[in-house]
């Protein structure tokens, strides 16, 4: 199997692929890791808020459609279980991760140079007084 193969219009828009079974434990695995992945990022207390929800649902989308695929395919659903329905969940995930990628360069030394200047103007201000009764 060459990658012409693969990339032609015959093997990528077949509607209805054989079925591999040596498939489906692969997709299965990543696209699970997809679905746990975000879960155990929401519960890291290290991450901004912005940039958890971003990785939340970059994550949260293609694990959903990919479980979805990988039921599709299993049932043989014409088109749904198609390998064209693989690639646009690939593509999808990865267009995603560049955009957001390109974002977090640009709001992570934002964020950075805010909480400078935070710290250097709370460092002036007075301490809280705690009221003792």
């Amino acid at each position: 199997m060459t990658l012409e193969y693969i990339f032609s219009k015959n093997y990528l828009f077949d509607p209805v692929p054989t079925q591999e079974s040596r498939l489906y434990i692969p997709l299965l695995i990543v696209f699970s890791v997809m679905l746990v992945l975000p879960l155990l990022m929401t519960m890291s207390k290290s991450l901004d808020k912005k940039i958890k929800s971003k990785i939340f649902y970059i994550f949260l989308l293609p694990g959903i459609l990919g479980l979805i695929y990988i039921f599709c395919r299993y049932e043989q659903l014409p088109w749904l279980g198609s390998r064209f329905a693989l690639f646009v969940i690939v593509l999808t995930f990865i267009v995603w991760s560049i955009v957001n990628f390109i974002w977090m360069l640009k709001y992570i030394p934002e964020q950075r140079q805010q909480k400078i200047l935070k710290e250097k103007y709370e460092k002036y201000l007075p301490e809280k007084k705690i009221n003792k009764k």
